[in-house]
């Protein structure tokens, strides 16, 4: 029998498209952490969403139930306080739960605070706060959720975490980054660059830069783990929500299509008793709960 983990952390990447990724085959090094972390990790090549939207997705990954059964079809219902959460099920087993959310999206009255003891949504500090291009403003995708930038959520998730934490434990990081209006920290904006790029490219080069920065922020959490010998006793799970259309079947953002843009995210699981493996199995993310609990 394998060692079993004893913590649990789940990390979600909203609007992160699995294709964007150098162990997916990307041509840009786009998220050199995670890149090292996927070489002792099962890296699922076929894991996709079960809806091209914030909410139901993350109900979704959270209860292992499909967006027609558990009932949240967009970002503006709720999920069900009948619903059976992956947190109120390893609370209950004795487990620390916390979560660290990057939008409003995800805010605690949707329903997903269910099971957590700590849930951190709060975006006060960063109302009316948000900067986007002129040119952009006028267009509708560029209205987005209120949302916390990836430093700060894990600002606070690692104090949480702290240099001593109650195991087993729960911890539940969710960044908003890259989600549009594809608008990094100002010293991150030339990472990736295509010279002539035109509207659209300089829109790609701009969601690359942000996952970039959401990597060099996560390295922090995987920097704690370690230095806190919490490595080796917990299952760390890395996925999305949904991805991006970013001009693909003419359609720019998310949450109108079923395409694999749109569908086809990253996973990848490492951590006691998980191998390290390619995996071509065809998984959604409602799979994540059984497996999780499993572990």
């Amino acid at each position: 029998q394998p060692s079993r983990p004893r913590n649990l952390i789940l990390v979600s990447v909203d609007t992160l498209r699995a294709d964007h990724l150098p162990f997916y085959g990307y041509h840009r090094q786009t998220a050199p952490g995670l890149f090292l972390l996927g070489q002792d990790a099962a890296v699922f090549l076929n894991a996709f969403a079960c809806s091209s939207t914030t909410l139901p997705s993350h109900v979704s990954m959270m209860t292992g139930l499909h967006p027609s059964t558990h009932g949240v079809l967009s970002n503006s219902d709720g999920c069900s306080a009948q619903a059976l959460t992956l947190a109120e099920i390893l609370h209950e087993a004795g487990f620390s739960t916390a979560a660290f959310v990057g939008a409003t999206v995800l805010a605690a009255s949707t329903g997903l605070a269910q099971g957590f003891e700590v849930y951190d949504d709060d975006v006060s500090a960063y109302f009316n706060q948000l900067e986007v291009e002129p040119a952009w403003r006028a267009g509708a995708p560029f209205f987005p959720q209120q949302q916390v930038p990836a430093d700060d959520v894990l600002d606070r998730a690692l104090r949480w975490l702290g240099p001593g934490p109650k195991t087993p434990f729960f911890l539940f990081v969710h960044l908003y980054d890259p989600h549009s209006p594809y608008v990094p920290p100002a010293g991150h904006r030339q990472t990736f660059v295509t010279p002539g790029g035109d509207e659209m490219q300089r829109l790609r080069d701009l969601y690359d830069c942000e996952i970039y920065y959401a990597d060099l922020q996560l390295q922090r959490l995987w920097r704690a783990l370690e230095r806190q010998h919490l490595k080796d006793e917990t299952l760390v799970v890395f996925t999305s929500d949904h991805g991006e259309g970013l001009g693909d079947h003419q359609y720019l953002l998310h949450a109108g299509e079923v395409y694999d843009e749109q569908l086809h995210v990253p996973l990848l699981m490492w951590g006691p008793g998980v191998p390290k493996k390619k995996v071509n199995d065809l998984v959604d993310l409602t799979d994540l709960f059984p497996t999780v609990l499993q572990l």
